[in-house]
């Protein structure tokens, strides 16, 4: 097996790259110098609406023949479907060649007065459609045993290049999509012959699908819910539901790569605890036949968990070869697989990830056959989620493999764009203050003025809160936060007021020490505050909401052990406050 090899392919890096991502309809489109990618309204990668002109699935070109004296207009094929024939008693004709006033015509089988449909399958031999002398041609749309629906396709006239539906191309030399030896790119990979590529999920022993162009199986109901292209990798998020299962799938197309990732979040939303849950990723490969006319592929099992401590399964195109569509994951609950076809044919979903027949966990076999990835999550307790990645990798140089796979382990994630929320001041002396805010990004400017002034003082800072240092005493200021993203709309302001100079005496230092932090559950708090004064404890978690509040009484030191066992885990703020004084602390419960 070719594959097996795996031959070292030279790259040639490119400096001018960009990224783009697109809705038409309701689908997705996720555009890099390399890689493109449709996905239809059911998260599949294969779009059932034509993608932008800006895209390279524009292999489609219409004119304006005459034959016979008369002008006939031909008929863009838009891969909606396979099986074409005649109306009544004419003849439907295909040009194959075209010289000066000559031309050549291939005809195809027929339907004579409603009996026997002989249909030809369109293998892309050709680009150009038209009809003979006064007859239409027809495209039979659906066929039953003796009923014939047609559809007459429309004609467009002159010179001119659409784009079709897309799957998956990518351009494998790097080198530019229309340059290359012996292709410009290769591709599609999902699109040709009847379009396969599709999830499945097996919940509570029950299988569920999404596949194929038309979402012919369409179990998850789902929709995008956003896509970012704002830095170097592009992002088409899409979420659906079915049987208490939230599913979260992001596709994330980085610049520059010959791979890109699919992220999945599954979230159990039931009520109850879930146990064996499955998730598979199917897809028929053919990036190899727009170009040689062949299905065929050669299908192997790279690796495998668990021997294998990874997972990477590849698909070379059986003719011209040099060409891949491989699934791989660093992911210990992943397996990879290869056999049958429809994603449906895994059924229970499960048996995909068990290698039970068709399904096969090792070895090679060439065919018009599927591969697969798979993901199995034991236990998946109430309102908890499981994510984990895979990688649709197209090139067989170990290190585009390598770098790809280590990837799924750490894939990279573009950072949430929202405004600074729940943001406040505290722990405010006579000369300074401390604003913290809920994260809504990576980067933040923080900016602060006396009040009734003009001018902002900022600073750009990664973490969520700032000491504000160098303010007057006794004085009202504003503040506000932007996130550095998006439209960067500032926050509403806020203010605070400094405190007010007093005596020496009164300006006692309030010290307070927690252990152990982080914690799972108990700590202890020790405070040493002033003289005779009382102390309140407050803690809150991160949207501000106080979950405890005590006040406590000592002379110069005071220790309180608290118990938060029926909390969840996250960070939590401790603030003590006595008399003028304040201290704040961040405690971590895991």
């Amino acid at each position: 097996m070719k594959i097996k090899n795996l031959l070292l392919i030279s790259m040639i890096a490119c400096s001018a790259l960009t990224i783009s991502a697109q809705t038409v309809g309701d689908n997705t489109f996720l555009q890099s110098d390399y890689v493109e990618v449709g996905i239809n309204k059911g998260g599949v990668y294969v779009s059932d609406a034509n993608a932008p002109e800006t895209y390279h699935s524009q292999i489609l070109v219409t004119t304006t023949w005459f034959i016979d004296s008369s002008t006939i207009d031909t008929v863009t094929y838009t891969y909606d479907y396979e099986w074409w024939s005649y109306h009544d008693s004419c003849t439907c004709y295909m040009i194959d060649s075209v010289t000066t006033e000559t031309y050549t015509y291939v005809t195809w089988s027929y339907l004579i007065d409603s009996s026997t449909i002989d249909t030809i399958t369109y293998t892309y031999d050709y680009e150009w459609w038209s009809y003979h002398d006064s007859c239409a041609c027809w495209m039979v749309d659906s066929v039953t045993e003796e009923s014939y629906t047609y559809v007459y396709f429309e004609y467009v006239t002159a010179s001119d290049t659409l784009p079709s539906p897309l799957g998956m191309i990518y351009d494998s030399d790097m080198d530019g999509w229309d340059a290359g030896d012996p292709t410009e790119f290769w591709g599609d990979v999902s699109l040709p012959g009847s379009p396969e590529e599709g999830f499945g999920l097996e919940i509570d022993g029950n299988s569920y699908y999404n596949a194929s162009q038309y979402l012919w199986l369409n179990d998850v109901d789902g929709d995008f819910t956003g896509y970012d292209d704002t830095g170097d990798t592009t992002r088409a998020t899409w979420e659906g539901d079915v049987a208490g299962l939230h599913v979260k799938q992001e596709t994330l197309v980085p610049d520059g790569k010959l791979y890109f990732y699919t992220r999945l979040t599954l979230t159990n939303t039931t009520g109850s605890d879930l146990s064996d849950v499955y998730y598979l990723r199917n897809v028929d490969p053919d990036q190899e036949q727009p170009w040689s006319w062949d299905f065929v592929t050669d299908n192997v099992v790279i690796y495998n968990n668990p021997a294998d401590a990874q997972c990477l399964v590849s698909a070379e195109g059986n003719s011209i070869g040099g060409n891949y569509a491989m699934y791989g994951t660093r992911d210990e609950r992943g397996r990879v697989s290869y056999g049958a076809f429809f994603t449906s044919d895994a059924n229970p979903v499960s048996d995909a990830w068990n290698g039970v027949s068709p399904f096969n966990a090792s070895g090679d076999q060439v065919g018009d056959i599927a591969i697969q990835v798979s993901f199995k999550v034991d236990e998946l307790l109430a309102s908890e989620s499981a994510t984990f990645t895979f990688a649709y990798i197209f090139s067989a140089d170990s290190a585009v493999i390598e770098e790809a796979l280590e990837g799924t382990k750490m894939v990279p994630v573009i950072e949430e764009c929202l405004s600074a929320t729940y943001f406040v001041a505290d722990d405010i002396t006579e000369t300074s203050a401390n604003i913290s805010w809920t994260a809504g990004s990576a980067d933040y400017l923080v900016e602060w003025r006396k009040v009734s002034t003009a001018d902002w003082t900022g600073v750009v800072t990664t973490d969520v809160n700032h000491v504000i240092e160098g303010l007057e005493a006794c004085t009202y200021y504003n503040y506000r936060v932007t996130t550095l993203c998006g439209d960067m709309i500032p926050s509403d302001a806020g203010t605070f007021k400094t405190v007010c100079a007093t005596a020496i005496e009164d300006v006692a230092v309030l010290s307070t020490n927690i252990y152990p932090n982080p914690t799972t559950d108990n700590f202890t708090i020790t405070i040493a505050q002033p003289a005779v004064a009382d102390a309140t404890i407050t803690i809150a978690d991160a949207l501000g909401r106080v979950i405890y509040e005590k006040t406590v009484s000592g002379n110069n030191a005071y220790t309180e052990n608290i118990s938060l066992s029926t909390i969840a885990s996250g960070i939590y703020t401790v603030k003590v406050v006595s008399g003028n004084n304040t201290s704040s602390t961040n405690l971590v419960i895991e």
